[in-house]
């Protein structure tokens, strides 16, 4: 594992609603709630770049914060480790996508 850099949250990159409450439900009951309100808060057409190029961005922070949590405790280091990998090999397979793409298709995209 790499050592860290200095990736300590400040207080304005807390989100106000953490969507804690969608850690109860079942995984599929999850999404379709955090889709609606995604897009109760953004309106109903797509905004942004091709879903593919946040995902990225998604994996990106995913591996941040398991490796904030990978270093504060010791406690789940080995879960977290097991994490940190499996989200660079989806990186990884995302890249393969996203490198054959045409740059110009990350900004072409409809639902």
């Amino acid at each position: 594992m790499e050592e860290r850099k200095n990736l300590e949250p400040t207080e304005s990159d807390r989100p106000v609603d953490d969507h804690r409450d969608l850690i109860d439900m079942e995984l599929p009951d999850a999404m379709v709630e955090k889709y609606r309100r995604g897009r109760e808060e953004n309106g109903k057409d797509w905004v942004g770049p091709r879903p593919l190029v946040c995902l990225h961005d998604e994996i990106v922070d995913s591996l941040i914060y398991a490796d904030l949590e990978y270093y504060a405790d010791g406690e789940y280091r080995c879960v977290l480790s097991e994490i940190i990998k499996q989200l660079s090999d989806i990186r990884r397979a995302l890249l393969v996508i996203l490198e054959d793409m045409p740059k110009e298709k990350w900004d072409e995209w409809e639902a």
